[in-house]
């Protein structure tokens, strides 16, 4: 059984090889990656640090008085609506 799946593999591997475009540059894509992968963690770095801050204003509109939440209700639905919600 073992030498069937492996010899099944190697077929595969031998058709993804043949069939793997020859223009692609591996040597190119690694900084595109590196660069995107870098821009993917300062986002949610600062996705991160946004929701803190929203939770915290959250925390704040809480304890206040009905007065004052009329006021602050917009700022708050505002701030809410533009963040996704994870």
């Amino acid at each position: 059984m073992e030498k069937l799946v492996g010899l099944f593999f190697q077929m595969h591997l031998y058709v993804l090889i043949r069939r793997w475009p020859a223009d692609i540059n591996l040597t190119g894509l690694i900084p595109t990656l590196d660069t995107t992968a870098a821009d993917l963690v300062s986002f949610q770095r600062d996705a991160l640090v946004e929701r803190k801050d929203l939770a915290q204003k959250t925390k704040e509109f809480r304890k206040l008085d009905d007065t004052a939440k009329l006021a602050e209700i917009k700022t708050l639905l505002k701030g809410r609506a533009l963040k996704p919600q994870a």
